[in-house]
This record gives C-alpha cells, sequence and structure tokens, in this order.
C-alpha cells in the first residue's frame, strides 16, 4: 500500500488561532487514521490545553504582567534611532522658540491705596465743618479695578512719548495685583523694550494718583463757589448800607444817641448779628445737604437715588417746640446766667428735641434703599437735615426776639429808630462779610490741602534681564517632551511592528515554549560548528553552547517515550532553518551521538553544501530504488554524524515524499541512529513540512528574532498543530548577545563566556580551586 496524505481531510489553514490559553475550546484537535491505506487528518471536538491541541506541549499558560522592565529596555535599545529622531527635534523646537521668540521684560512699581475716612485738616476753622463734606474713601478693590481698566491704560499710553507708544501699541499687558492681605497693590507691565515697560508702570501709578487728587479737591469746589457767591452778595449789601448811613447823618445832622437807644441799638444789633450768622450757618449747610445729594446722585444708575425728604406734622411740632424753648433761654438769660438750673435744664429739653428731630429725619429720609456703599451718605445727608431744620428752629426763634426789639425802638424818636437801624443793618453786614470771607480762605485752604487715595511707594526700575522666554525651563520642556515623546514613539512603533524580538512575544505568537536562543553570528564562516568539531577535544563557543542548551530542552520535552527523530521547520524561508538542523546534529555528533541528517527539503536542498559534500545522490535517489540507502548516506568530517542530502530535484517533490518508499526511509534509518534531523520546506506555501512532521517524534519550528512577521509564524505554529505530529518548541535564531532586550543571553557574552570556559579548561593539577572561584 502507498502511504500518501489525503489534502481534503486537512484543516483550513487560514482558521482563527485561539488565543493562546486552555479556555479557548474552539480549534478542532485533528487525528490520524488509516484508511484505504493512507493516514489522513480527521478532526474532533477540542479538549482542553495550551492551544486546544493534543499535541500541544504541557507547559502552565504565561501571565501577563504589568509593568517589565527589560522588555521597556528592549523596545528602546531597538527604537533608539527613531527615539533620538524625536528627543532632537523637540529640542530643535525649544532651541528655535528661543532664537526666534522677542524677549520680555517685566516693570513692576507698586503703590499704597487706603480706604479709610480722611479727615480734612480745615475743620478746625468754625463753621467750615458745616460746608466741607468728610467723604468715605472708595474701596480697595474698587480702586484695584480702576486701575485694571483698560481704557485707562489706554489714556496712559497716549500720555507717553511718541517712541513708547509705538512699542507699547503692539504688545503691553499690564497686571494690577494685591500684595497679600496689604493695602500695597504691584502693578506689572510687560513690554519687548525694557524701558517702556518701566516707564508705562510707573505712568499708570502717576496717573491714577493725579486723578485720585484731583477727584478729592473737586469735592470742595462747590462749597467754594457757593460761599464766593454770598460774599459777593453780603458785600454789595454791606456797601449800600453804609452809603444809607451816611446820608442820613449828613441829612438829619446826627451825631450822638441817648444811652437808652444805644442799648436798644445794641441789642437789636446783637440779634440782627445772631440771626445773620444763623442764615449763614443755614446757608452752608443747605449746601453741605446739596452737595450729599449731589454724590448720591451720581452713584451708578442700577442703584436708587433719593428723591427728598418728606416733612409731617411730627417734625413741624418738634421745631414749634425748638423755637419755643430758645425763646425761653433767651428770656431766662436776662436774669440767670448760662450755669443756671433755669438755662441748663432749657438746655437739656433743647438737646433732647435735637436728637428727636434727628431721629426723626432718618425715617423720614425716601427715595432711596439700604446699600452698604450709600449707607454713610444717606446717614449724614439725614444728620445735615436736622442740623438744617435746628437751625430754622433757632433762627425763627430769633427773628421773634429781633421783632420785639423793634417794636421797643418804635417808642423812640423815629429819627434815632432810622439811624440805629442803618448802624445795625452796616454793622451786621460787616460782621457777615468778614466771616464768610474768613470761611471762604479757609474752604481754598481745604481744596489745596486734599491728599489722593493712593502713594508710589516704589517705582519701577528698568530691567536688565527678560523673564520670557525661560532658556532653561524651555529647555528642560522640551527634553522632557521630547524624552516623553520619544518614548511613546517607541512604544507605537513597537506595537504597530509585526515582527518577533523576544520569548514573550514567541510565546504569545505560537503558544509554544522557546527551547534555545541561537545566537546571530555576524560572520559566515562561524555560522557552521564544524570548525569547533575539528579542534581539540573540550573546545567551545557560545554557538555551540546554544545547540546543546537545545538538545537539552528536546530531551526534557520527551514524555512518554525518547525524541529519537525530529522535523526542523520554519514558516518562511531564510529564517536559519537548515543552519539549525545542521548545526544541532553536529552538536549531538559532538556530545558523542549517532546522529542522522537529513535533508528533505527537495525544492532548494542546502545540507550538503553545509557539510561540504556531494548531492549527486541522495533521499530521491534511495525513494526512486535508483541506489541503496547504505550507497546514499555519507560520512560528514564530525565523528558519528551521516548526512543523507536530498539527492537530485524531483519534478514532484510531495509526491515523492508522500510515497511508502519514503516514510521506509525514515523508519530504516531510525534503527541505526541515536537522533535523526530532518530538514524541511517552509511550513507556508507547501505540504511536506506537515506531512514529514507525522513521520518523527517532535517538531522544531525555528523563529528568526526581528526578521520573522507575528502572522507567519502563528498561521505555521497552528499548521503544525493541526497535522497531527508533536510540537516540541519554538528555536529562536538570530539573537544578539547582550541587546535587544535578551539580557538572560548575556551568559555567552565574551567576558563571561570566556572567563568561564577558561577556567573550566584548566588542569587536573591543583587548578580546579581557580575554576570553582570563577564560577
Amino acid at each position: 500500500m502507498e502511504f500518501t496524505l489525503n489534502q481534503s481531510s486537512l484543516p483550513d489553514p487560514h482558521h482563527n488561532r485561539p488565543a493562546g490559553n486552555a479556555s479557548n475550546g474552539a480549534v478542532p484537535e485533528t487525528s490520524l487514521s488509516v484508511v484505504d491505506g493512507r493516514k489522513e487528518l480527521e478532526t474532533a471536538p477540542s479538549g482542553s490545553g495550551a492551544r486546544g491541541y493534543p499535541n500541544s506541549p504541557s507547559y502552565p499558560p504565561s501571565e501577563t504582567e504589568g509593568f517589565d522592565i527589560h522588555r521597556l529596555i528592549g523596545i528602546v535599545l531597538r527604537r533608539w534611532p527613531a527615539m533620538l529622531g524625536v528627543l532632537f527635534s523637540a529640542i530643535l523646537i525649544g532651541l528655535a522658540t528661543i532664537y526666534f521668540t522677542k524677549p520680555i521684560y517685566q516693570a513692576m512699581a507698586t503703590v499704597e491705596l487706603t480706604a479709610a475716612q480722611r479727615s480734612d485738616a480745615s475743620a478746625e476753622i468754625p463753621g467750615l465743618e458745616n460746608v466741607l463734606n468728610s467723604r468715605q474713601s472708595v474701596s480697595i478693590d474698587t480702586q484695584i479695578e480702576t486701575l485694571r481698566s483698560a481704557p485707562f491704560h489706554n489714556r496712559t499710553i497716549k500720555s507717553l512719548q511718541p517712541e513708547f507708544q509705538v512699542v507699547l501699541r503692539d504688545f503691553a499687558p499690564v497686571s494690577v495685583a494685591q500684595v497679600g492681605t496689604t493695602n500695597l497693590v504691584a502693578v506689572a507691565v510687560q513690554s519687548y523694550d525694557p524701558r517702556a515697560a518701566a516707564t508705562l508702570s510707573n505712568a499708570i501709578c502717576q496717573q491714577y494718583i493725579a486723578a485720585s487728587l484731583e477727584k478729592n479737591r473737586s469735592h470742595s469746589s462747590g462749597a467754594v463757589k457757593y460761599v464766593e457767591d454770598q460774599l459777593e452778595s453780603v458785600r454789595k449789601r454791606s456797601l449800600e448800607a453804609q452809603t444809607k448811613l451816611k446820608e442820613f447823618k449828613q441829612k438829619h445832622q446826627i451825631v450822638s444817641i441817648s444811652d437808652e437807644a444805644t442799648a436798644l441799638g445794641t441789642k437789636v444789633a446783637r440779634i440782627q448779628e445772631a440771626v445773620a450768622e444763623t442764615q449763614s450757618e443755614r446757608a452752608a449747610t443747605g449746601a453741605r445737604l446739596k452737595g450729599l445729594q449731589t454724590l448720591l446722585s451720581r452713584l451708578p444708575a442700577d442703584r436708587v437715588v433719593p428723591t427728598g425728604i418728606q416733612r409731617n406734622p411730627v417734625v413741624a411740632g418738634l421745631q414749634d417746640q425748638l423755637t419755643r424753648l430758645e425763646l425761653e433761654r433767651t428770656a431766662a438769660l436776662r436774669d440767670y446766667t448760662e450755669t443756671s438750673y433755669k438755662v441748663t435744664s432749657i438746655d437739656s429739653q433743647i438737646k433732647a428735641l435735637k436728637d428727636r428731630l434727628a431721629r426723626e429725619a432718618k425715617t423720614l429720609v425716601s427715595g432711596w434703599q439700604p446699600d452698604p456703599k450709600r449707607a454713610p451718605l444717606a446717614s449724614e445727608a439725614a444728620a445735615t437735615q436736622t442740623q438744617l431744620w435746628s437751625l430754622d428752629a433757632r433762627n425763627a426763634a430769633l427773628r421773634q426776639q429781633a421783632e420785639a426789639a423793634r417794636r421797643a425802638l418804635t417808642q423812640l424818636p423815629e429819627k434815632e429808630l432810622l439811624y440805629t437801624q442803618l448802624v445795625t443793618e452796616t454793622q451786621v453786614l460787616q460782621d457777615a462779610y468778614q466771616s464768610l470771607n474768613q470761611r471762604l480762605q479757609g474752604l481754598k485752604i481745604g481744596e489745596q490741602a486734599k491728599v489722593a487715595d493712593a502713594r508710589l511707594v516704589f517705582a519701577a526700575d528698568v530691567p536688565t534681564t527678560p523673564i520670557a522666554p525661560n532658556k532653561k525651563k524651555l529647555m528642560l520642556y522640551a527634553s522632557v517632551l521630547g524624552l516623553l515623546g520619544a518614548l511613546g514613539m517607541a512604544l507605537i512603533l513597537d506595537m504597530l511592528d509585526n515582527r518577533i524580538y523576544s520569548d514573550e512575544e514567541a510565546l504569545r505568537v505560537t503558544g509554544l515554549p522557546v527551547l534555545s536562543h541561537v545566537p546571530l553570528v555576524r560572520h559566515s564562516q562561524e555560522l557552521s560548528l564544524m570548525a569547533i568539531a575539528a579542534q581539540k577535544a573540550g573546545k567551545t563557543s557560545p554557538l555551540l553552547e546554544s545547540f546543546r542548551m537545545l538538545r537539552a530542552s528536546i530531551a526534557f520535552s520527551a514524555v512518554d517515550k525518547p525524541i529519537r527523530s525530529l522535523v526542523v521547520t520554519s514558516s518562511v524561508p531564510n529564517e536559519g532553518k537548515s543552519t539549525t538542523a545542521f548545526n544541532l546534529a553536529v552538536a549531538a555528533a559532538i556530545d558523542g551521538e549517532r546522529v542522522v541528517l537529513v535533508d528533505l527539503d527537495l525544492r532548494r536542498p542546502t545540507i550538503h553544501s553545509l557539510c561540504g559534500l556531494s548531492n549527486k545522490v541522495g533521499f530521491s535517489s534511495v525513494a526512486t530504488n535508483r541506489c541503496s540507502l547504505d550507497e546514499a548516506l555519507q560520512n560528514a568530517s564530525v565523528a558519528g554524524l551521516r548526512v543523507l542530502t536530498a539527492g537530485p530535484v524531483s519534478p514532484n517533490p510531495f509526491r515523492l515524499l508522500n510515497s511508502q518508499s519514503a516514510r521506509a526511509i525514515i523508519d530504516q534509518l531510525a534503527k541505526d541512529a541515536d537522533l535523526i534531523v530532518i530538514d524541511t520546506p517552509p511550513m507556508l506555501g507547501m505540504a511536506d513540512a506537515r506531512l514529514i512532521a507525522t513521520w518523527v517524534d517532535g517538531t522544531l519550528l525555528t523563529v528568526s528574532a526581528r526578521d520573522a512577521a507575528k502572522r507567519e509564524v502563528g498561521h505555521a505554529a497552528d499548521l503544525l498543530m493541526q497535522g497531527g505530529g508533536e510540537v516540541l518548541g519554538v528555536v529562536l535564531t538570530k539573537v544578539s548577545t547582550g541587546t535587544e532586550g535578551y539580557y538572560a543571553y548575556n551568559y555567552y557574552g565574551s567576558r563571561q563566556y570566556g572567563a568561564y570556559m577558561d577556567s573550566g579548561e584548566s588542569s587536573d593539577d591543583g587548578s580546579n580551586k581557580k575554576a570553582l572561584k570563577a564560577k
């Protein structure tokens, strides 16, 4: 019967492979059965296993680790050119930013603001405090907002020299901030020109101080103008009174007045003087009340402005009582002194009435709503209104007294009466003029004495060092961002990379353990172990040790029976499968095993070239009965190693391999050898390796580090495990020693390996102690 592989019974090679854990059971198991003299693959429901295949090696599934510093180091070592490019790009961007960015300078001046009530020094002048208003200064927050306002900054810039205006018009941000909880406010200006920054900072402070001073002085201007108008009116009336008195004396030739008439006239004069003083004081109080109402009316429109002060019969009755008490006090002073009980009692009643009037005035003020900022002005307006009512009551009492005195004067001769009136009027007007003149001078002094709500504490100096760009900080940021970007680029490139670099990736892709690493050989003459085999016994190398480790791993993989025949294949060409098969055979022969190396890559045979043998006869010759097996076997230069080359290329390699005679050749070789190593074509695109894998005890899948694609390697691993043969594991070839994250392979580095092996080759003349010390 002819032994062939039934292709129709093979599972779809493009099926989706499981994720590599035992929980996935979607992949069907395969088994071999003999039907009409042929072995074919049959599918069966999958059981539990590492990848869902019964021929998969038994090992615990790998657990995903959160962070692997060695894997990260391997990624960095692989992607360092791209990382350097990103890092240098970030640094160049930082340098370009520093070079092309204009330096920005900042100058800062400090002013002290005040929000306390400011008393007026001119208030010591008698009567002046009734005219001037001791105002409440604006809060610090309001003043800071004024300093921050853009219109204020624009007006200040326009007041500077043209050269500064041009610079500041393009870029001149201003920041105003309170220094902690103090009354100090820092005014900082940034500009491309340090002199312009310092000039604008100082100018903003000076402009605000000047504006605050002008605002404070303007509060007294209304009262000054009012007093000036009153003074001019009294002056004119005084001149007219003096002229009338002069004309009266000339007309009536009056030289003296009787003592009674003089005394009575003096009394009337005092009363008239008191009336004039009361009227003047009332005028000043009225001006003050008007100024308060003006201040209230200038508040923002969204706040209510007082509409007036209402009067009711209660206030009128209190004023009448106050007038009556003033008359009683004047009458009592004729017989008693000011410290007498009679007079002090009347004074206490007058004070009580004034206090009650003040309370009534507060309740009668209407037209505004309670407001924290308007409350002081409203309270002062109410007090001023109360004082105005008190003056009205006093004026009414004095007028009644004057009227009584005039009635007494009517008993005097008409000429004497007229004379006395003219003298009294003249004297009263002169006294009023002097009093108003004194108050006017006091108001002017107070107007000039007004101070601002701010003062300059520290003037801004011309900065010498720019605040931006901060070269050190910018380069630090650029470096940090460049490092992060480089690391991110490396991780992204590694995620997008489809190649295999480490044991973990090979295990994750294939679901098979990595049995050994084959180091990357830089020179072609070092690819073969023939040179090691030809040297003295005991000489070794990293390449030889890697294949010894592979041979040991193969031996450890045997479960039910020893591994005496195995297939070495790969997913695609150029992954080092032929070299791996050759060196594995040489390493086993060096260690004393009887090894047969068979080249079943009938499409592109290479074993004969590696061994330096002829390929005129070989496996194809024996399978087609052109020669015997003994005639085809050739001895290699390594003792214990025989080689069966591929022989002449067959026109149909798969049909030749699928023959019964081909399987019989392998069975016959197994009888006289400790190990048979078979080189096959790659897995993908050809069924040769899958067929041959069913003849042997195990299969090795070679994977080229940094070259093999994950998808191709995974597909090849799936096909091997679906074929029914025993898959032992993966051989990772072309591994760079000490780099690419393969830190474990540093054992084969030149210094570590050389020191160990040199000490191990010492003789037995007592130098073993040195070898143990080196280990």
